[in-house]
C-alpha cells in the first residue's frame, strides 16, 4: 500500500504590527496676540496718578541744553558710584582734596536725590509706555467701531435722508479720513513726479 506523503504548506509569515505611537498634544502653535490681551486690561483714573507739585515751571529745552550739564546716559550709573566713593572719604575728604574741594555735603543730598529720580522716571516711562498703547487701540477700536456705524447709515440713509442728518458727527468723520486720505495720495503722487504741472 502506498503512503501518500503530505506536504504541509509554510505557515503563513506574521506580520508585525508595531503598536500605534501614542497622539501627541498639539501644541499652540498661534502667536501671542498682545493687543488683544492689553485691550482687556484696566486702565487707572487719573486722579490716581500723582500731580506736579506746585511751582514747578517747565524749563525751554533750549536753556537746559545751555545750562545743564548732559554725561552720556552710560555714565549716569557711575555717577552714583562716584558719589558714593566721595562719601566714603568724608572724614579725610578735605584733608586730601584741600579747602577750594566742592562740599561733600552735596554728595550727600545728590546721592539719593539722584537714586530716587531714577527709579521714578523708570517707572513713569513704563506707565507712560503703558498709557500710550492703550489709548492707540482705543483709538483703533473707536475709529472701527464707527467706520461701521458710518456704511449702514450710508446705506440706510438712501431711503431715509434724515439719518444723514442725525449721523452728521459721524458722517464728518468718515468724510475728513477720506479727504487725509486723498491728500497723502495726491502728495505721494507729487513726490514720484515733481515736475508734473500743478492740477
Amino acid at each position: 500500500m502506498t503512503t501518500k506523503k503530505t506536504t504541509k504548506k509554510p505557515a503563513p509569515a506574521k506580520t508585525l504590527t508595531k503598536p500605534a505611537a501614542p497622539a501627541k498634544t498639539a501644541a499652540s502653535t498661534a502667536p501671542h496676540d498682545s493687543i488683544a490681551e492689553n485691550r482687556r486690561l484696566p486702565i487707572m483714573a487719573a486722579t490716581s496718578i500723582p500731580k506736579v507739585p506746585v511751582g514747578f515751571v517747565p524749563t525751554p529745552n533750549e536753556e537746559r541744553t545751555r545750562r545743564l550739564t548732559r554725561p552720556a546716559e552710560a555714565l549716569r550709573a557711575e555717577l552714583l558710584v562716584a558719589l558714593d566713593e566721595v562719601i566714603s572719604r568724608k572724614a579725610t575728604y578735605h584733608a586730601e582734596l584741600g579747602d577750594l574741594a566742592p562740599d561733600p555735603a552735596q554728595a550727600e543730598a545728590l546721592r539719593p536725590r539722584l537714586s530716587a529720580l531714577r527709579e521714578s522716571v523708570v517707572a513713569v516711562d513704563s506707565l507712560a509706555a503703558f498709557l500710550h498703547e492703550m489709548e492707540e487701540i482705543a483709538v483703533s477700536d473707536a475709529a472701527d467701531f464707527l467706520q461701521s456705524v458710518t456704511e449702514e447709515v450710508e446705506h440706510r440713509a438712501r431711503k431715509k435722508t434724515e439719518l444723514a442728518m442725525a449721523y452728521s458727527r459721524v458722517l464728518h468723520i468718515a468724510e475728513q479720513r477720506r479727504q487725509l486720505i486723498s491728500n497723502g495720495i495726491a502728495r505721494a503722487k507729487d513726490k514720484k513726479d515733481p515736475g508734473s504741472p500743478p492740477a
